[in-house]
């Protein structure tokens, strides 16, 4: 009978183990794949590559509140309301702010747990001319401290909000702005 229990918990925390290393694989999987494509945004920042790179944003003005949260889909459909917009950018008009560009990196991912659904605000996806995505953030999306990147929970990190101020109509880089200083 002694035997018995002793296989049987040897069995459970093996499965422990192996459920623990599975999650941690496939956690570290994310964060990794996520740091290799803010490593290639970087590269094609620093080489030049503006004439492969396009900057797409969709936002909603910061003041409307809406009966249930937005999702990123939702916020691409309606951004051509009163409401909302969007900006398509590639090329020169992203050269000339190369500077901030070059301020994303792969030390600015802070990884936080848990998940919550979405109320895009603002969302930004950054991709090659051939449509191949690098990488998407939703700003304002999960609360005080958070962002979307790839669709993975991360602190919240002020270079993600200024590097798409400056493409961003003034009345909402204002309201961008000012949640900046309230919440930093």
């Amino acid at each position: 009978m002694k035997r018995k229990a002793k296989v049987i918990s040897t069995v459970l925390l093996l499965l422990i183990v192996v459920v623990t290393a599975t999650i941690t694989f496939v956690l570290a999987g994310g964060n990794m794949r996520i740091g290799r494509d803010i490593d290639r945004f970087a590269r094609m920042v620093e080489q030049g590559e503006f004439d492969d790179l396009v900057l797409r944003i969709y936002y909603m003005d910061l003041s409307v509140r809406t009966p249930a949260p937005v999702s990123v889909g939702q916020l691409i459909n309606h951004s051509s309301v009163d409401i909302g917009g969007s900006v398509t950018l590639n090329g020169d008009a992203l050269q000339e702010h190369a500077e901030a560009l070059r301020r994303v990196n792969r030390g600015l991912l802070n990884a936080t747990s848990g998940s919550r659904r979405p109320d895009a605000r603002i969302y930004y996806i950054f991709e090659t001319k051939s449509g191949d995505k690098i990488f998407d953030v939703v700003l304002l999306a999960v609360g005080d401290d958070d962002i979307l990147i790839n669709g993975r929970l991360y602190k919240r990190h002020h270079v993600f909000f200024e590097i798409i101020l400056p493409f961003l109509p003034e009345d909402i880089a204002s309201s961008l702005s000012a949640f900046m200083v309230f919440t930093e």
